[in-house]
Order: C-alpha cells, then sequence, then structure tokens
C-alpha cells in the first residue's frame, strides 16, 4: 500500500498534543508512522520558604508515543499515549502509585511528592478532508486551541491559572471519557467534545460530570489569530447537601505571532465554573520576544476575579519575568521571576471546593493556604 501518511498531516498534526516536545522517529514507511516524544524537566522554586506553597523540587520525566497508520486512502488509524513521572522525593520516600486524574502539574498545587500519572491516552480515526475523530483521555478542545496561547511560561508552573481551566474539571484542560472532533477548513479551525458521565473516580466533585466543549480558532493577515469557545458542564447532586448546577465558561483570544515577536490575550468568563455558588472572571497575556542566538524574554499578567455573594474578591492576580537560553532544539536553561500581587485574604477555591458549595462554608472565603508570596524559579530542560 503505496499511502502518503501527509496526506491527513494538517488534520491530524493539531490531535497529538506535545508543542514543546521533540520526537525521535521509531518506525516510519508508507503505511506507519511511530515517534517518541519526551521531556526531562529539573526545576526549583525559590523564595519564602514559610510563605510560598511553591518553595522546593518540581522535577519531572514526561515521555510519550504517538502512532498514525494508514487504513486506506481516505482513513488513517491514530493514537497517543503519555506519561509524566513526578520526582521531587529523595529514594527512600518514593512511592510510585499510578494517580491518573491528579491535577496538571502546570497548577505546581502538587509539586512535592513522587508518582506517576498518565496525561494522555486516546485512540482514534483521520478522515481525509473532513477531520478527526478521537475518544479517550485527551484535551479539550480550547484547551488543544487558543487558550494555551498564554500559557506559555518558560518554567513549570506560573501560567494558565486564570481562565478557570482545569485537569478533570468539566474537559475544560486535560479530561478522561472524552470523544472529540476536530476539522481543519482553510484558516479556520473547529473542534466539538463531549465528555461522558463516569462513576470510576470519585476524589473530586468534578470529575464524574458530563460537559460538551466547542472552540473554533481562525487565523487573520498579519500574523494574528482569534479564537472563542464555550463549555457547558453538568453537576447533580451527587453528594449530600450539595446542590445542582449548570456550569457554563465563555473563552475568547488574540494572538500575534511573527516568529520573533509573540503576543496574546485570553479571557473568561465563568457562571458556577469553579463551584457552586461562584462567578468569576479571567484574563491572561503574555508578550515573548525569540532572539536569533538562543536567547528569549517572556512577561505574562494574570488575573481572575470571583463574585461570591455580590462581593468581588481576587483569587488569582500575579504577573511573571522570564528569560531563556536554547542551547540547541533540545537543551534549555530558564529563570521566571513572579510577582504575586495576591493578598493573603484573597478568596481560596480550596476552602470552597472541599465542600463543593459556597453555602456550606460558613461564610468562610478563604483558608490559610492562600499563596501570597512573590517566588521564583531556575530550571534545565531537555527535550528528546
Amino acid at each position: 500500500m503505496n499511502i502518503k501518511l501527509n496526506t491527513l498531516a494538517v488534520t491530524i498534526s493539531l490531535v497529538f498534543i506535545a508543542p514543546q516536545l521533540q520526537a525521535y522517529q521509531l518506525i516510519k514507511d508508507n503505511d506507519n508512522d511511530v515517534k517518541l516524544t519526551g521531556m526531562a524537566y529539573a526545576g526549583h522554586f525559590f523564595g519564602n520558604e514559610k510563605n510560598s506553597a511553591n518553595y522546593g523540587s518540581n522535577n519531572f520525566l514526561r515521555f510519550g508515543v504517538d502512532a498514525k497508520t494508514a487504513i486506506d486512502e481516505k482513513l488513517t488509524a491514530i493514537g497517543r499515549y503519555e506519561a509524566q513521572f513526578k520526582l521531587n522525593n529523595p529514594d527512600s520516600e518514593q512511592n510510585f502509585a499510578s494517580n491518573v486524574n491528579s491535577s496538571d502539574n502546570r497548577n505546581a498545587g502538587d509539586a512535592q511528592g513522587t508518582n506517576i500519572r498518565t496525561r494522555l491516552i486516546f485512540i482514534g480515526l483521520g478522515v481525509k478532508d473532513i477531520g478527526t475523530f478521537t475518544f479517550g483521555r485527551q484535551w479539550s478542545p480550547n484547551a488543544d486551541t487558543f487558550t494555551g496561547w498564554t500559557d506559555i511560561g518558560y518554567t513549570d508552573g506560573y501560567t494558565g491559572a486564570a481562565l478557570g481551566l482545569g485537569t478533570d474539571r468539566f474537559a475544560s484542560a486535560r479530561a478522561s471519557d472524552v470523544l472529540k472532533y476536530s476539522g481543519v477548513f482553510g484558516k479556520a479551525h473547529i473542534l466539538a467534545s463531549y465528555k461522558f458521565k463516569t462513576k470510576r473516580d470519585t476524589s473530586t466533585l468534578d470529575k464524574d460530570n458530563s460537559a460538551y466543549n466547542l472552540a473554533m480558532t481562525y487565523d487573520l493577515p498579519m500574523h494574528m489569530s482569534v479564537g472563542a469557545g464555550f463549555i457547558n458542564g453538568n453537576r447533580p447532586q451527587s453528594t449530600a447537601g450539595v446542590s445542582t448546577s449548570d456550569p457554563k465558561l465563555y473563552l475568547t483570544g488574540l494572538k500575534y505571532d511573527d516568529s520573533s515577536w509573540y503576543a496574546a490575550v485570553t479571557a473568561s468568563k465563568g457562571t458556577d465554573f469553579l463551584t457552586n455558588g461562584v462567578d468569576h472572571k479571567g484574563i491572561e497575556t503574555a508578550l515573548r520576544y525569540t532572539f536569533t542566538n538562543g536567547f528569549g524574554l517572556l512577561t505574562t499578567w494574570e488575573k481572575q476575579t470571583v463574585d461570591v455573594n455580590g462581593k468581588s474578591l481576587d483569587s488569582h492576580n500575579s504577573t511573571t519575568l522570564g528569560a531563556i537560553y536554547n542551547f540547541n532544539q533540545h537543551l534549555s536553561v530558564s529563570f521566571e521571576y513572579r510577582i504575586n500581587s495576591l493578598d493573603k485574604n484573597a478568596w481560596d477555591p480550596a476552602a470552597v471546593r472541599a465542600y463543593g458549595d459556597y453555602s456550606k462554608t460558613s461564610g468562610s472565603y478563604n483558608s490559610e493556604a492562600v499563596d501570597a508570596a512573590d517566588d521564583y524559579q531556575f530550571a534545565v530542560k531537555y527535550l528528546f
């Protein structure tokens, strides 16, 4: 069968979500294309050891496999697996337990400890001139397209926190049991997904609940792109005392990219999306310049406000300043400083989500876990 696999390259390329990873070719012939991707990351958070929730090690190894097999001239079978080893404990304390649905490492909330997680595992079918259909644990349509335009920090853990997206939160980032369609039509990229309800995981209130996602991006003249998306979740009364709700999240974004200069802004507006009885607004911005000699500079700003019982409170507010040097396409060293403008009395979602409903928190907006300290991170990264 003499079929060129690149006939579906445009529609398939965005399905394999590892934009920061290189690839090592394992198999390449007329019918099969199998690649190994990976990243080794060694980082450390510095700052106020007492007040910064991120202080300490941030080390992990990520690897994955992309596979494509031509079925005939119109159909291509596709699949991806990606896992991550979180490696922060000393050898004597390591306990590798499978943790397939824990929060995304970019949120840095689980920077301590050691575990193994399955980030992605999905299979699907690419149909020429129509698009791709995939099912499994994968990125949502919005995270697959434009919401990542501002989540571009040089180090791990500082960006992508203001819009309200979250791993296993109504399939707004990565999630399991997701059926997704992705199609490219000229300058437009259209995606849609549906997350099926499951009882296999009960560790958080949102993981069991169904949701659907819609997203679209369009390439404009002058190196610009625009995107918009919508997420509608279903939060039934699965826990005693937790009221039902109809979570919604509206998203939009704008990007400029001419290879040297990069600028982007994304925004969101959510109703009952973070938790019951809490609405929120989020905005993220990013500005980056990449030099031809391997150096790069970056600044980002993110802010999220919540509306609780008619009172507006900050829940996230930070600015980052970063620099990177790329020795080659594989090895880089980076530094990023976070200016945390969040007040220590800000709204803390952890204090509310423990109950699942703000009305059950006895009016408490926060707990002692609010991270209001500046910090910075140094990291070395190797892509293979």
